[in-house]
């Protein structure tokens, strides 16, 4: 996206070179105030599927996790951490509600984000139903950094008494509890920087699924 039309003129300036060079229009379309114009990245004063470049990759720098473990006297704390940095995605809900008819919800990234006449700086173009243009096309700002820090699993485990266990002919006894996906530290518009696509035809693509659930487990071990 080079930037959203301000003003009529402007777009009939852009066709008006784009004839004097010998094409119909600058860029295909219902090509109004509000809405994206893309950047000429070739210079040939149209917009075709040549002015496609590589915005962004889904290929985190690096990623990995950490597990540590705590003991003091019958008590034991594990803690695993994972994360990833440096990926990029499509975050293909925003195209969605750009793109919808009459009467569909939003999203809350684009709610209050679009352009309109007293909001000229929006991230997003105006909205509007069956607008036949370039708004809801795969684009720049569609793309979010997909990195995350998440506190993956959390365990407390306590260590009863040996005559306890010797009392029901066990050789140890314990009690636990376990949390998973906790909390997650991401800039992510969405719900899962995880749960992105990774097949060819959809690798960087989120079209925000059911997120990973939050669980709480208790339990106890015991040992014969």
């Amino acid at each position: 996206v080079d930037h959203i039309a301000q003003d009529i003129s402007e777009v009939q300036e852009l066709d008006a070179k784009a004839r004097a060079a010998g094409y119909a229009y600058y860029q295909g379309g219902q090509l109004g105030v509000g809405d994206y114009i893309m950047k000429d990245t070739n210079d040939d004063g149209r917009i075709t599927s040549d002015d496609r470049v590589v915005i962004a990759s889904p290929e985190p720098k690096f990623f990995g996790g950490w597990n540590t473990r705590f003991r003091w006297k019958n008590l034991t704390l594990s803690v695993l951490f994972q994360y990833s940095v440096g990926s990029q995605a499509v975050y293909s809900a925003v195209a969605n509600d750009i793109a919808s008819p009459f009467q569909e919800s939003i999203s809350r990234e684009v709610y209050g984000n679009t352009w309109t006449p007293e909001r000229t700086d929006a991230r997003y173009p105006r909205l509007g139903a069956l607008l036949y243009n370039y708004n809801s096309m795969v684009n720049d700002r569609f793309v979010f950094d997909a990195s995350y820090f998440r506190l993956k699993n959390l365990t407390l485990g306590y260590a009863l008494p040996e005559k306890w266990a010797a009392a029901i002919h066990s050789t140890g006894l314990s009690v636990f509890f376990t949390a998973t996906n906790l909390f997650t530290v991401t800039r992510w518009p969405g719900i899962d920087p995880e749960t992105i696509g990774s097949m060819v035809v959809d690798m960087g693509i989120n079209d925000d699924p059911y997120p990973l659930a939050r669980s709480f487990t208790f339990g106890v071990n015991l040992k014969f």
